[in-house]
């Protein structure tokens, strides 16, 4: 965005979610890992978002010249073993946060404890973008 109406410093926020029908979005990305999907379909899908699930975008702008802009991006998502098997839809639901969510990652912090295999973590990705010639 070279052009346009923002404000430089100013952080602009998203967040990509999968829950409820948003979910399906997942299957989506997940495409990534097929090769004949991408030769039938022409999608290729996309593993960031599959791995990172729901997140948390921020955007600043940081520079801009009459031909150029400068950003930079942080994406931030805390990963559980609960949302890795998540499945879409449902799992975003209160109910099964809250019952099957909390006995799934229960099991997992009496066999692997705060930072063992399987333990919650948390996943930020941060880099700059030039746009321009």
């Amino acid at each position: 965005m070279r052009s346009g109406n923002y404000e430089l410093g100013h952080t602009y926020m998203y967040n990509y979610s999968l829950a409820g029908v948003q979910g399906l979005k997942w299957l989506r990305d997940m495409k990534a890992t097929q090769p004949a999907d991408e030769f039938l379909t022409g999608y290729t899908g996309n593993l960031a978002y599959a791995f990172m699930g729901s997140q948390h975008i921020r955007m600043t702008p940081s520079g801009r010249t009459r031909t150029a802009a400068w950003w930079r991006y942080t994406a931030y998502s805390e990963q559980s073993m609960e949302s890795a098997v998540r499945p879409p839809v449902i799992g975003y639901d209160d109910w099964y946060k809250e019952k099957a969510g909390k006995a799934i990652n229960g099991l997992i912090d009496l066999v692997s404890g705060d930072s063992g295999p399987g333990s919650t973590m948390t996943v930020t990705v941060e880099f700059n973008v030039t746009l321009g010639p």
